[in-house]
């Protein structure tokens, strides 16, 4: 959590008083990212709240039979650590409501620079004089239209901001015809000078010294050298913009801070004090991912081996093959819950605040335009409120299985595996879900079972959904989805994870084509991959470390030899698919049996330019925030695959 939380006067017994406010996440807003607050109030018994708790209160046990616009209604309760406790249903009079506003904060006079918005505190002065003179009523409404084009480039918040546009600046009075024979008019010279105006700043800026005005003289190019301090007035206007707890900025908002005010009401005692905490400039929402082409194979006998890599667009390949077509996204989408820390410090706040990444996520899914999507570390409260409402809105229905381990705080966080499908397309017949862990109970004597436990239960877990097409053909395809246990360390408990698994789909006992995609964290020289593709592990396994002694155990022939599609077309695995500061290398695969299926078109993979490189029309040579991913661009450690299959 971050915010500059704001401060209220109350008297504690006799009213409800926030203790805090401020924002989750960020404090800079950014267009259709939603901002949301975090709210921590004393009631008069001295029971403490969270708005977070009182919501899930509210809901669980519908205490209201109304709100009112901008409030969420609570009670009255005990408390623990300081945080509420559930309660047992209370009497209207002890029941209290949190009043939202929302207000959108403007200057009369802005800074100049791109997405600014900070109130406009120097100004280039040859144009303010300009601007001084008495226009005539002769002068045309073109001319006017420049005067104040002009005028509006002139205003700036710092010296920082002036000197990154000093050369337009310089330039302005050449560009602007009418404006260069004013100046010419009064006999001003091509020296730069600056006024310095005090508008009733915000308490943080400085307004020098009032009343004192001193002008240097001197023919110089550095604007710092060249300064005349004058004062005018510049007015703050706040304009109401909503009255919910959580509030989404639109493009008439990019430029401005946001201001929140929250105060709590009660039946009882009346309105307590109002709280406000100021956002920093809303930032306009970036562009998202770039389209990527589809990498297809196409005969060409005049090459060895009769085979040309081929890109096309990724419209095209959709409709190449007609009905028999099935594209298959499978993505690890960077859980909230794993972005806490240092690891992620070069992505900016905003960025990597999930109110941004969900938004920029289905910007990037929606691109893709998948039959099927296989996501993982799809973290459960979030599946339930972004997710899922967003693919079904765009015509698709989905499966969750959420991992098998212990929430991360609230209920709720904790990831998990996600399968949509394309509803037009395609009917559910079967779901399977596996969970590792009650395998990995399985294992290993009397004496031995609780050190297995503390090595192979990790909370992974794995789906295959049965799915038949619509159109009249009765195609029935399996589609695997699963992520693996992350640790490098423990290449055993991959190798039994893959290996239950595999065994599962193998019991399935289906006679359709099979497609296995996921995060499997481990590279294409691993024992994994090699269990996957040739469905055995030749030797001892040596390559893992096996305290336990538990892989000679398993049966590790599967009988199940995937062919993986990324390395069918290409002729080997991408170079990575997930790219953070400390690793770089190849996790993901989507992968299939032979029969009845084949690879049409693989996603081309983004190279390194395109994952760290300076985001389009960026005039800054080197960007901390683009040194991996996440970035601005990219909302994950990881790129999306995606592959055209035909069903023959």
């Amino acid at each position: 959590m971050s915010g500059h939380a704001g401060a209220a006067v109350s008297a504690r017994g006799t009213t409800c008083e926030i203790l805090r406010c401020e924002f989750l996440c960020t404090t800079v807003p950014v267009e259709q990212c939603a901002l949301v607050p975090f709210v921590v109030i004393r009631l008069p018994d001295g029971s403490i709240k969270s708005n977070e708790w009182l919501e899930d209160y509210a809901l669980s046990h519908e205490a209201q039979d109304s709100q009112s616009a901008g409030s969420v209604g609570i009670t009255s309760s005990t408390t623990v650590n300081g945080y509420s406790t559930s309660p047992s249903r209370s009497s209207d009079s002890d029941r209290y409501t949190l009043e939202y506003q929302w207000q959108k904060c403007t200057w009369a006079l802005s800074c100049a620079q791109r997405d600014c918005g900070r109130p406009a505190v120097i100004q280039f002065a040859p144009l303010l004089k300009f601007a001084q003179i008495q226009v005539s009523e002769q002068m045309q409404s073109e001319d006017r239209a420049a005067l104040c084009e002009a005028l509006n480039s002139s205003r700036f918040c710092s010296e920082a901001h002036m000197h990154s546009t000093w050369q337009t600046l310089r330039a302005l009075q050449f560009a602007q015809t009418k404006a260069r024979e004013a100046i010419r008019q009064l006999d001003i010279d091509s020296r730069v000078e600056i006024i310095r105006m005090a508008f009733n700043p915000p308490p943080s800026s400085s307004t020098g010294n009032p009343g004192h005005a001193s002008k240097q003289n001197h023919a110089s190019n550095d604007p710092q050298e060249l300064i005349l301090q004058t004062f005018q007035e510049n007015r703050r206007r706040n304009v109401v913009v909503g009255k919910q707890r959580v509030y989404v900025p639109v493009a008439e908002d990019i430029g401005c801070t946001l201001q929140l005010a929250v105060r709590c009401h009660s039946k009882q005692t009346g309105a307590g004090a109002w709280m406000s905490v100021d956002s920093e400039r809303v930032l306009g929402i970036p562009a998202g991912p770039p389209r990527r082409d589809m990498l297809v194979l196409v005969h060409d006998d005049s090459l060895p081996g009769g085979l040309q890599l081929h890109s096309i667009d990724m419209d095209s390949a959709t409709n190449r093959y007609g009905s028999a077509a099935l594209r298959l996204v499978s993505y690890n989408c960077l859980a909230e819950i794993y972005t806490q820390g240092e690891r992620y410090d070069h992505c900016p706040s905003w960025a990597l605040a999930w109110s941004y990444r969900c938004v920029n996520l289905l910007r990037e899914l929606s691109q893709y335009d998948s039959d099927v999507y296989c996501l993982q570390e799809i973290q459960e409260d979030q599946y339930e409120s972004d997710i899922k409402p967003a693919f079904e809105r765009l015509g698709y229905a989905g499966l969750f299985k959420a991992k098998t381990r212990e929430p991360m705080g609230r209920k709720g966080k904790v990831d998990g595996c996600a399968t949509f499908y394309r509803t037009s397309r395609l009917e559910l017949l079967e779901n399977h879900t596996i969970e590792y862990d009650n395998v990995a109970r399985q294992l290993g004597d009397p004496v031995s079972q609780a050190r297995l436990v503390n090595r192979f239960i990790r909370g992974n877990v794995g789906m295959a959904t049965m799915l038949r097409k619509r159109d009249g053909a009765c195609e029935t395809v399996c589609v695997a989805n699963t992520h693996i246990y992350w640790d490098p360390e423990k290449q055993d408990v991959k190798i039994f994870q893959v290996q239950a698994f595999l065994h599962m789909l193998s019991e399935l006992n289906t006679q359709c084509p099979i497609i296995l995609a996921g995060d499997f964290n481990s590279e294409p020289d691993s024992d994994v991959y090699e269990l996957i593709n040739t469905g055995m592990v030749r030797g001892p396994a040596s390559q893992a470390k096996d305290p336990y002694n538990v892989l000679p155990r398993l049966n590790l022939y599967t009988g199940l030899p995937f062919q993986s599609a990324y390395a069918q077309t290409l002729g080997e695995e991408p170079m990575f698919t997930n790219y953070t500061a400390e690793y770089r290398g190849t996790l993901d695969y989507i992968w299939f049996l032979q029969a009845g299926i084949r690879v049409r078109a693989v996603l081309r993979l983004p190279d390194e330019a395109e994952l760290v490189g300076e985001p389009p029309g960026s005039v800054v040579s080197s960007n901390p925030a683009h040194l991996a991913i996440p970035n601005t661009v990219w909302s994950s450690d990881h790129c999306a695959l995606a592959v055209d299959f035909e069903l023959l």
